[in-house]
């Protein structure tokens, strides 16, 4: 009884590997096909323009950070929090 618990736990962990492996040449057949879509230029400028922009992303996200660690994290004030929700509602969040 106990060698089928462990060829059904066994199992399991060689579906999820073999799941991880079926993502992989997935993501290498996508990979392969870019050539039939795109130059090698094309390509390059394409991978360039990506890299530039998850550079700038990271800069903006590092702004949010310094930010959110200058002002806290507490949302907005009292009054924006009345304007915005009611007052009724704005001192119901106040006090989760």
């Amino acid at each position: 009884m106990e060698s089928k618990k462990v060829d059904k736990n066994n199992e399991g962990k060689l579906l999820a590997q073999l799941q991880t492996i079926a993502s992989s040449l997935e993501k290498l057949a996508l990979l392969r096909q870019l050539d039939a879509f795109y130059s090698t230029d094309d390509r390059k400028r394409l991978v360039a323009e990506y890299r530039a922009l998850r550079q700038a992303d990271a800069i903006a996200f590092d702004g949010i950070e310094v930010a959110r660690k200058e002002v806290g994290d507490a949302g907005p004030g009292g009054k924006t929090r009345v304007e915005k929700y009611g007052e009724v509602e704005a001192r119901r969040r106040d006090h989760q």
